[in-house]
């Protein structure tokens, strides 16, 4: 009797970690494939102020009001995610 009752919860026990397990590595998956499309989203706007950059040599554009609030914006995205990528290193 003592042995159908271990047996039964060694196979409950068995079970519910493999289900955990599962569910813990789709979420590592998540979080690794969402790291990525951060990692991509960073390089997409440097490269985009660098383009800005370098279409307006002048500074023209950087300065005007609208514009240059593109600018800033941009750059406080970009320095931001350094900053939070510093720290979690």
């Amino acid at each position: 009797m003592i042995e159908a009752i271990l047996i039964c919860l060694v196979v409950i026990l068995a079970y519910s970690t493999f289900n955990l397990m599962r569910k813990v590595e789709s979420c590592e998956d998540a979080v690794l494939e969402t790291e990525d499309e951060i990692a991509e989203l960073r390089t997409k706007i440097k490269s985009t102020i660098d383009r800005m950059r370098e279409i307006d040599s002048k500074g023209g554009f950087e300065s005007d009001d609208e514009v240059g609030s593109v600018f800033d914006g941009l750059k406080e995205i970009v320095y931001g995610m350094e900053n939070d990528n510093d720290k979690k290193a």
